[in-house]
């Protein structure tokens, strides 16, 4: 995912569209992890100076996050999250990749 230095949603491949599919409004990370009913489940224990000043690596429950600023982009940043291999979460990710996969196809 492509982020704006306010944590605006500029792009998203296909797995992490399916990913966000159940906030109401995916155009904003603060937005939906504070201010969307999903986000407490979504993201459970977010702190909020953690994500308004967030560290370029770190390790969420199963899921590798790295975050790249390019110089002279505005303060977006490429957002990359990684599941570990052999995880839940790489499973759960695997299947929603699975799924979603003919709705890809059908707006190709």
């Amino acid at each position: 995912m492509v982020f704006s230095e306010t944590l605006d949603v500029l792009a998203g491949n296909r797995l992490a569209v399916a990913m966000h599919s159940g906030f109401e409004d995916p155009t904003n990370l603060a937005l939906m992890t504070f201010a969307d009913p999903a986000g407490a489940t979504f993201y459970p224990g977010a702190d909020l100076r953690g994500e308004a000043f967030p560290a370029p690596r770190r390790r969420r429950s199963g899921i590798d996050l790295s975050g790249v600023r390019r110089p002279g982009s505005d303060g977006q940043q490429l957002v990359v999250y990684r599941a570990a291999r052999g995880s839940r979460t790489e499973a759960s990710l695997s299947l929603l990749a699975s799924l979603s996969a003919p709705y890809a196809a059908a707006d190709e």
